[in-house]
């Protein structure tokens, strides 16, 4: 599975998402390491048989720990949802001049909000894949700290807004979180 996931999107196929190609080799030899000694003859001795405490330990808290990020005391990215749809977004609102105080690799990603308005928008979903073709670790702590410093690079002006959209978790609604360059 995850030699024909490197084909796919690896540099021999649509050459994206770079950093999930180290990650599948790394889970390719993690499968290695615990199971290489399990005498396996059927499904339930793979899972639970004759394994070790280490190996019970693991696929407990494999089972376990996703769960706990949809209460929000787990990072989703620890629980298999980078692709899942159900990601913190976050996306900076500034005025025209804001916008142009940012480096020049920045400003290519800036987009127009409203045709009939000066306010820029800054997707930092966009702009990780157009700087580090990654998606962003998308927990709000993050998205704080970017906040942090890209508004000290504009100089903290009052003209730039941090929305944060929070996921669905199983006790909380899509919320959304405002932040000026004063709050961080």
């Amino acid at each position: 599975m995850h030699l024909f996931i490197l084909i796919c999107i690896g540099p021999f196929g649509h050459n994206f998402n770079h950093v999930v190609w180290p990650w599948n080799i790394a889970m390719s030899v993690l499968v290695v390491l615990l199971f290489w000694r399990t005498p396996a003859t059927t499904f339930r001795d793979v899972v639970w048989g004759t394994a070790s405490a280490f190996h019970r330990t693991v696929l407990v808290l494999f089972a376990i720990l996703p769960a706990l990020s949809m209460a929000d005391l787990w990072d989703s990215y620890l629980s298999f949802s980078l692709y899942s749809g159900n990601q913190i977004r976050a996306t900076f609102y500034m005025s025209d001049a804001v916008a142009g105080r940012l480096p020049n690799a920045v400003q290519e990603v800036v987009g127009v909000y409203d045709s009939d308005s000066d306010v820029d928008t800054l997707d930092i979903r966009e702009w990780c894949y157009d700087e580090l073709h990654v998606p962003p670790y998308s927990e709000v702590r993050v998205f704080k700290n970017i906040g942090r410093q890209t508004c000290q690079v504009a100089g903290n002006p009052a003209q730039m807004v941090l929305a944060i959209d929070g996921k669905w978790t199983w006790f909380h609604r899509r919320s959304r979180m405002l932040y000026t360059c004063d709050k961080f």
